[in-house]
């Protein structure tokens, strides 16, 4: 079959080539969080009236211990200002002596009159309510302003750890509690906590049982591992509406275990769930975390994971099936400050963090995935005519459900093959490039399938506008000092 190749410059020889960037996808005036429910297609969450709910989240760990009622203001404005629409946060620390910007632990402690000790240690069914306060108002701002807040129990160190407060008993009661206060908010339930279940299981299960005696089983659960993915415990687990996983921060993994593969494999199980990344490389995390620096460290910029490096693993992570994202930046997961630790290379402050370049890039991954045409998306490998590389050479495609609308991811501007014949139309393809890093689209390109038939259009290479050509050693783009050159082919069958 004849191959035919369509490049930038064929789109400059139609229409000068410029962007036009995309409006916000944000209402001026912010809805209330919606109720997350499974969607019946298995593969991805609605809301309580049936609308299709990308999750778009960021990571806030240590919001409740950090931030009171006004920066914690100041922060959800300027993600509803970006389209996140989900907040991660822990509420009981890895440290249950932490205590928030009052001074409250999470828990009182066995007999609250004296002192934490390791003969009285806090308690998980004593929760400390001027502690929970403070929690509380804090929910209620995220959700006035439309966010869902991804709730952490506790951090997994606390049940999996040589100073482990739970157990089964009370693990049962601490979930209810939580459950029954924030039944009527709009929270996601997220077991765990950079930890694997083994040999924990069931006091993870009888959290999650407690959560819904709590909420009357309202809230989606799922748990969030080491790196992993919660599937390795929990698959056959009714209570785990979704399966998670942490891909970690390094810019790359060994073949077959890079970050489109684990979302892959979760993908195909049975029971079909919907499956998301909830801890991938956080922006501006030097590369492979701690890569046996101090806490005091200086971490060059070439060593941190870039807006390039956190937007790949964004688009391999959705392009592979995953229902949403879920970003983080260096600083703001913490929310630091000056005197904090400077634990693994964390350098700047949590307001200067929140203008990190990929945080506001991450919108137009939402709102790509938002049309009409891409609910029901699908992983569309077999349209790829040419090889799909691994890491930074990745080609991805995504289908919508009827095959009339296509998506295909090119990591550094690498050029590709598409077998446009299994798209299914009747007149035309429309072709257009949309960039990941300003949210335009070029103009289109009409492709004609020859007597009117799509199944005689033949193999067509295409060839993105720029691609990377600075590259590390082992053929690794050089992200860090450049702003990377991911573009994503639109097709639309008419």
């Amino acid at each position: 079959m004849k191959l035919h190749k369509i490049c930038a410059t064929s789109v400059l020889a139609i229409a000068a080539f410029s962007f036009i960037t995309c409006a916000p996808i944000t209402a001026a005036r912010a809805e209330p969080a919606p109720e997350l429910m499974l969607n019946s297609d298995g593969r991805s969450l609605v809301t309580k009236d049936n609308k299709p709910f990308f999750w778009l989240g960021d990571t806030a760990w240590n919001m409740f211990y950090k931030l009171n009622p006004v920066s914690a203001k100041q922060y959800f404005l300027d993600r509803k200002s970006k389209s996140y629409n989900v907040v991660l946060a822990i509420v009981l620390s890895g440290a249950p002596q932490q205590k928030n910007l009052l001074g409250e632990t999470t828990l009182l402690t066995q007999d609250p009159k004296r002192p934490w000790s390791a003969k009285n240690p806090y308690d998980p069914t004593k929760p400390n309510e001027k502690y929970f306060a403070n929690v509380d108002a804090l929910v209620r701002e995220a959700n006035s302003l439309g966010f869902v807040v991804g709730l952490v129990p506790t951090w997994a160190v606390n049940v999996t750890g040589a100073n482990a407060i739970f157990n089964e008993t009370n693990a049962r009661v601490y979930g209810e509690y939580l459950g029954k206060r924030y039944r009527s908010s709009q929270v996601v339930w997220i077991l765990g906590g950079d930890q694997a279940a083994t040999g924990y299981e069931n006091v993870w299960r009888a959290m999650a049982e407690g959560l819904s005696a709590g909420d009357g089983g309202k809230g989606l659960k799922t748990y969030h591992p080491g790196i992993g993915s919660s599937s390795t415990w929990f698959e056959n687990d009714k209570w785990l509406s979704f399966n998670s996983m942490q891909s970690g921060h390094s810019r790359t993994r060994h073949v077959g275990s890079e970050e489109f593969d684990m979302v892959a494999h979760d993908y195909a199980l049975n029971p079909v769930k919907p499956v998301i990344d909830l801890e991938s490389g956080y922006e501006n995390i030097p590369n492979g975390l701690n890569q046996g620096r101090t806490d005091t460290t200086s971490v060059p910029s070439d060593q941190r994971l870039s807006d390039y490096d956190v937007r790949t693993k964004a688009y391999w992570s959705v392009f592979s099936g995953a229902f949403g994202y879920t970003y983080g930046a260096f600083g703001v997961v913490v929310f630091h400050v000056p005197g904090d630790s400077k634990r693994w290379g964390i350098d700047i402050e949590w307001q200067k963090a929140l203008q990190f370049p990929g945080a506001g890039q991450m919108k137009y991954l939402r709102s790509l995935m938002s049309g009409t045409a891409m609910q029901g998306r699908v992983p569309a490998p077999e349209l790829i005519a040419s090889d799909p590389g691994q890491n930074y050479n990745r080609i991805m495609a995504l289908r919508s459900q009827d095959s009339s609308h296509v998506l295909v991811y090119s990591t550094s501007g690498q050029p590709f093959k598409v077998n446009l014949s299994k798209l299914v139309g009747h007149k035309m393809i429309n072709a257009r490039w949309y960039n990941p890093r300003v949210g335009g689209y070029s103009p289109i390109v009409q492709i004609t399938p020859p007597n009117g038939s799509f199944s005689a259009l033949p193999v067509t290479e295409f060839v993105p506008p720029s691609r990377e050509t600075s590259l590390r050693p082992g053929g690794i783009p050089a992200a860090a000092i450049s702003p990377g050159h991911d573009w994503v082919l639109v097709l639309t069958a008419f």
